[in-house]
């Protein structure tokens, strides 16, 4: 497979990531295996994040690096390393990597595996992660501070059963972030930006006046605007209408 850098200066812990591209070529990786269903939503765990008095997030620590491949798979998804004397050596994943179509799946359906046998024993926090999980992103909300600290042991002891770590807790309680040594001011939530005044922030970037308004750089813009809940829809209704009508006309991607 071949694999490439991601550097992301935003993140406070993991600055680099090696991703790993299992779609290239031909006859990639891919295409040929199964890619999975699951059952996640980021408009429910955003919703569910803001119905109640305090909003909570975390994040699984590696979370696709704690699942081991079976050995009769791990020949699938071999990589080229140059090491710096120029020998060319080649290896193999024993965790799973990020690239595979198939690994946000792997990941949901170990994570279900174990919620399944807490399902007695903490039946609201079960409900809850189930709700309020996206990938490896956490999110949830709750009414005070005690239900708060509650659902955060449980959430520890399930994903510790698991072998897999819950970090980055933050929670727009200004205590339990003391509490929690949590310092920063501004935090992210499935994309949006979390401020310490408990808002989610959608960020829409300024227009370079310097360059021609084509329908490229309409079409670029829009995509540009994260807002999954659709909190500033009213405000990009212009602009979908310019694009419409471009569209309409039929007119080139520079013109």
């Amino acid at each position: 497979m071949p694999h490439f850098v991601i550097k992301r200066d935003d993140k406070n812990t993991t600055k680099y990531r090696m991703v790993f591209n299992a779609s290239h070529g031909k006859q990639p990786l891919n295409r040929a295996i199964f890619k999975g269903v699951t059952s996640w939503s980021i408009i429910r765990s955003l919703i569910n994040f803001r119905i109640k008095a305090i909003g909570v997030i975390s994040d699984i620590q590696s979370a696709f690096h704690n699942i081991e491949i079976q050995h009769e798979h791990r020949d699938f998804v071999k990589f080229l390393w140059l090491e710096p004397n120029g020998r060319l050596i080649c290896y193999r994943f024993n965790r799973l990597p990020f690239g595979l179509s198939s690994s946000p799946f792997i990941l949901y359906a170990v994570i279900i595996h174990h919620l399944q046998k807490f399902e007695v024993k903490f039946p609201i926090t079960v409900h809850m992660v189930r709700q309020g999980l996206y990938v490896d992103d956490l999110i949830f909300s709750a009414n005070d501070t005690i239900e708060v600290e509650t659902i955060r042991n449980q959430c520890l002891a399930i994903f510790d059963d698991a072998s897999m770590k819950l970090r980055k807790w933050r929670t727009s309680n200004a205590d339990l972030n003391n509490q929690w040594n949590d310092q920063l001011a501004e935090a992210k939530v499935l994309g949006m930006e979390w401020t310490k005044n408990d808002d989610l922030r959608v960020s829409i970037p300024d227009w370079d006046e310097n360059l021609a308004v084509t329908k490229r750089q309409l079409v670029s813009y829009m995509a540009s605007i994260y807002d999954p809940c659709g909190l500033v829809l009213a405000s990009t209704l212009r602009l979908k209408l310019a694009i419409h009508d471009v569209w309409t006309e039929g007119l080139d991607w520079d013109d």
